[in-house]
């Protein structure tokens, strides 16, 4: 049997820094976003914020429903499919850019 981890202050402390690095991840992302929505890149910054709050979300769920681990890798699979989409603009965007396109 393993031990329960998530009731020591280390690991408690840990997914506090996470949630709290992930909430202002959001912030800034949204910022971006706001600044720059009207130009090429703004497309691309559209789905920043909606992964740094999905990314910021998994940890608490951690925390709060241990036991739920499929919710939290229902969550962390989300956000990994938010990443690749988001590269996936990225890369997108700096081909048609290298190219002469707008």
């Amino acid at each position: 049997m393993r031990p329960d981890v998530t009731q020591h202050p280390p690991y408690q402390l840990s997914v506090l820094a996470a949630s709290l690095v992930g909430a202002a991840g959001f912030v800034l992302g949204l910022q971006a976003w706001l600044k720059f929505r009207g130009s090429p890149f703004g497309r691309v910054l559209a789905v920043l914020p909606v992964l740094m709050a999905v990314l910021a979300l998994y940890h608490p769920i951690l925390l709060v429903f241990p036991e739920h681990i499929e919710v939290a890798l229902l969550i962390e699979t989300a956000g990994f499919a938010l990443l690749v989409l988001f590269v996936g603009l990225t890369l997108q965007m700096h081909r048609r850019m290298s190219h002469g396109g707008g």
